[in-house]
């Protein structure tokens, strides 16, 4: 269930040597890449085996031969059509959708939704150059984050492999704290969260698997003369299917698009994200 590895600027598989790029990061990942000698093919659809209806018909799509049952069975599970309007699961649900666009604005609603302050905080620059940088160069770091308490949030980089704290570990804001003298929008000294995957030692005694997030600076350029300093954090009340690739969701709503998918298999990998029918 994982789409193909493209390059992020010219977003063509890593193996179309047809398609050359300049961007360094680009011509490393297409050369690592290089290096791989065997493919393996998963044949079996494991995440969704205890649902066999579910998990034939997903071995289908992934084959391009659904048939009209198949159709009528995803249709089923349409927003209006399904009990899951009335499934209180699906309040909570993380929403899984093609863009970034899309995420940034379901997540800008939930955050608004929720009636409580929202701290704004900005990222430090080394110049103007690098405050007008896309996230994707400044090592996906955010120009400005805005985060509350009670915010769901995403690591964007891996801070401690070996206890569950990895790019894309999912956690909920405990604390937001301040130097003395500072407030919005400066930088926090950290930002406390609570993952509930993380097996480390936890930053208060009283509550476990609380982690202090503190800022990270990232450079690059020629003589990396750019730089930015923020949280490797992100809002994920929703993101995007090409970023859900891998995980397993207890429940999720998809919107796949409104006239066709975005990337081939995109459909295939966000509807496989769920262990059965009734948690999409």
């Amino acid at each position: 269930g994982l789409a193909v590895p493209v390059r992020w600027l010219t977003r063509c598989p890593l193996f179309a040597k047809d398609a050359p790029s300049t961007n360094v990061d680009a011509i490393h990942g297409q050369n690592l890449f290089s290096l791989f000698e065997t493919c393996i093919i998963l044949t079996e659809q494991m995440r969704a085996k205890q649902d066999a209806a579910w998990s034939e018909m997903l071995g289908r799509l992934k084959d391009c031969k659904m048939e009209t049952a198949d159709i009528e069975l995803v249709q089923s599970r349409f927003i209006g059509k399904a009990s899951n309007g009335k499934d209180k699961k699906f309040t909570t649900a993380i929403r899984l959708f093609t863009t970034n666009l899309e995420v940034d604005d379901y997540n800008a609603l939930t955050q608004c939704q929720r009636e409580v302050p929202i701290a704004e905080i900005r990222a430090e620059h080394s110049c103007d150059a690098a405050r007008q940088t896309v996230n994707d160069v400044a090592g996906k770091l955010e120009g400005t984050l805005w985060l509350s308490v009670g915010a769901n949030i995403m690591l964007t980089k891996n801070l401690w492999t070996a206890v569950g704290l990895t790019n894309g570990a999912r956690g909920t804001v405990v604390d937001i704290i301040y130097a003395p003298g500072t407030s919005p929008p400066a930088l926090p000294l950290v930002i406390l969260c609570h993952f509930p995957r993380y097996t480390g030692p936890s930053f208060e005694t009283a509550r476990p698997r609380i982690v202090a997030v503190a800022p990270c600076t990232r450079e690059w350029g020629r003589n990396r003369q750019f730089s930015r300093t923020q949280f490797s954090l992100r809002l994920c009340d929703a993101m995007t299917i090409h970023k859900a690739q891998g995980d397993t969701l207890d429940a999720a709503v998809v919107h796949i698009g409104t006239k066709s998918e975005f990337a081939c298999g995109s459909t295939f990998v966000a509807l496989s994200r769920v262990l059965s029918l009734i948690h999409i």
